[in-house]
């Protein structure tokens, strides 16, 4: 994954980009890799591949609209913030702040949701792993 910095001349402002080249056509990399890049980054995700063009994955905002509709998310979000108001005598709080407060918040829980993902999939590979080996001592 490479950062790039791409400077709007209509806009004149710049637009941040997180540039991913997949040589194949992988959905479960493809979905691995929206979500690091979301996790990490607050840049815009492009996605380029070879042979087969690479479907096309929601924008950066959908995944923390996808990550509202769940229940533990926005749980645990409500929390944070909870707490972080009442550390603070319960002044007020903008919404630029909130949002600021929230960002790290969907962070952790994408990465975590990685993390748990990678578990399930090195439990499953071990298992095929082991039931390969199982076949190769009966032939």
């Amino acid at each position: 994954m490479k950062a790039y910095t791409q400077q709007s001349a209509v806009h004149h402002s710049e637009a941040w980009i997180d540039l991913v080249w997949l040589p194949v056509m992988d959905l479960l990399a493809l979905t691995l890799v929206q979500i690091l890049a979301h996790s990490i980054s607050d840049h815009a995700l492009v996605l380029l591949g070879s042979g087969t063009p690479v479907q096309t994955l929601q924008p950066m905002w959908c995944f923390s609209e996808c990550s509202w509709k769940d229940p533990d998310c926005v749980d645990f979000i409500d929390q944070e913030l909870r707490h972080y108001i009442r550390e603070n005598k319960g002044s007020v709080v903008s919404a630029g702040t909130i949002w600021a407060m929230s960002k790290p918040s969907l962070r952790g829980f994408s990465k975590g949701f990685v993390r748990q993902r990678e578990a399930q999939q090195s439990q499953w590979i071990t298992l095929l792993e082991g039931e390969l080996a199982n076949l190769e001592l009966r032939a």
